[in-house]
């Protein structure tokens, strides 16, 4: 099951901690800190119409989660939804909730009247993947470069 969720409810979830604990895990970018969820700048975003979340549940437990964060473009005037984080628990991948979240993502976007969904993933990543073959295609990449405070 999936349901639109606000960021108070993830936090109150008992399975939440455990999720980005792995999601951390295996996002974690060389030569950055741990990934910490910013609490208080996700409440803050849960009071915008630009930031949804998505929770996905099998048997009651939360098992995913998918945010978008709707922006207009500067360069061309129309709205953009953009993956902010994307995630399903490594035992529960094979179970479709992964699409599922997707899925609701992009009628969620649609909904709110963004022209598409930009989704990203780890490189090497299995999602990267599996995107081309359910109509995404691959328009850019991503570089980053660490600066030193």
């Amino acid at each position: 099951m999936i349901k639109s969720v606000r960021f108070k409810d993830l936090e109150e979830d008992p399975d939440f901690q455990g999720l980005t604990d792995e999601y951390a895990a295996e996002g974690q970018i060389d030569g950055l800190p741990l990934a910490v969820f910013q609490k208080s700048m996700y409440k803050d975003m849960d009071d915008t119409d630009t930031f949804n979340i998505l929770a996905g549940y099998s048997g009651g437990r939360l098992v995913g989660f998918l945010s978008i964060v709707v922006v207009v473009m500067p360069h061309n005037g129309f709205m953009m939804a953009l993956t902010e984080s994307y995630f399903v628990g490594a035992e529960f991948r094979k179970t479709g909730m992964g699409l599922k979240l997707l899925k609701a993502g992009e009628k969620k976007a649609a909904e709110i009247g963004a022209r598409g969904l930009m989704v990203n993933g780890p490189k090497g990543g299995r999602l990267l993947e599996v995107l081309p073959r359910i109509g995404y295609v691959e328009n850019s990449a991503t570089y980053l470069k660490i600066l030193e405070d």
